[in-house]
Parts: structure tokens; C-alpha cells; sequence
């Protein structure tokens, strides 16, 4: 009777391990799904953060053309008004008055036009910026989102450390 009750005990007592090994099985391979799929994650972020940095590094290069372009325009503009002042002077000039609406309506336009172009290359200028701003932005999500994975991988490869040492 005794004996019966030891091995009904010991047979308990080994199903219950049992469980706890399928239970600890269970777990690990649930922890290991987990990192593998952070594993993922991870993989998928540094990708897009690449493409990230690609398109920041494409718009940074397309700005610097643009100023480039600009400071170009601006230069040759410069050199063209100092051209048509020296052209002002003319024979055909010299039959109209100085301050007649002609001459202030001719100087008018072409001040006007330089205007209206400084105006849009700024507004380009300013929206070249703002994408900048946005990539560099996306760029600190993407970081701090692979942050925020990585500390979760090490903590569960902690989990998973702690409990391989258990056994």
C-alpha cells in the first residue's frame, strides 16, 4: 500500500516534470519565434532606413544643385544688368526723357521678373528643405524604432539565457 502511493507519487511527480519540460519547450520555441521575427524587423528597418538615407543623400544633392543653379542665375543675372545699364545709353535713348513712363515702365518690368524668379527659387529652395527635414525626421523614427527592437531582442535573449541556465 505504501509502495503504491510512492509510485503514484513519483508517477505524479513525473508528469508533472514532464509538463514543465513541454511548458519550458513551449517558451523557448515561442521566444525563439518572437526573435526571429524581431530578427525580421530588424532586418526590414535597417532596409528602409538605407532607402531612407538614399533618398535624404539624392535630396541633399539635388538641393545643392539647385543653389548651385541659383547662385549661377544670380550671377549672370548681376552680369546682365550690368550689361543693359551700360546699354541704356543708346542714340534712341537719348531722344526720350530721363524720367518718362517709358523708361520707368521698361525698368519696372525687368525688375519684376527678377523678383517673380527669386520669389519661386526660394519657395523651391524652401520646399527642398522641408523634404530634408522630413527624411532627417523619418530617418529618427527608423533609428530609435531599431532601437527600441534591439532592446527587446536582448531582453528576451536574457529571458532565453536565464532559462537555458535553469535546466
Amino acid at each position: 500500500d505504501q509502495i503504491d502511493r510512492e509510485r503514484s507519487m513519483l508517477k505524479s511527480q513525473e508528469e508533472i516534470l514532464q509538463r514543465v519540460r513541454l511548458s519550458a519547450e513551449e517558451l523557448t520555441l515561442l521566444e525563439a519565434e518572437e526573435i526571429a521575427r524581431l530578427e525580421e524587423e530588424v532586418d526590414r528597418l535597417m532596409k528602409e532606413n538605407e532607402k531612407l538615407k538614399l533618398k535624404y543623400d539624392q535630396a541633399e544633392s539635388n538641393a545643392e544643385i539647385h543653389r548651385q543653379k541659383l547662385k549661377e542665375y544670380e550671377r549672370s543675372h548681376q552680369q546682365s544688368l550690368r550689361f543693359d545699364s551700360h546699354n541704356n545709353s543708346s542714340d534712341s535713348d537719348k531722344d526720350i526723357p530721363l524720367f518718362t513712363n517709358h523708361s520707368k515702365n521698361r525698368n519696372n518690368r525687368h525688375v519684376n521678373s527678377h523678383n517673380t524668379e527669386n520669389a519661386a527659387n526660394h519657395k523651391n529652395n524652401d520646399y527642398n528643405e522641408q523634404v530634408i527635414d522630413m527624411y532627417k525626421q523619418r530617418e529618427v523614427e527608423l533609428l530609435n524604432a531599431l532601437d527600441s527592437v534591439v532592446r527587446r531582442c536582448q531582453a528576451l535573449e536574457k529571458i532565453n539565457n536565464k532559462s537555458s541556465s535553469k535546466r
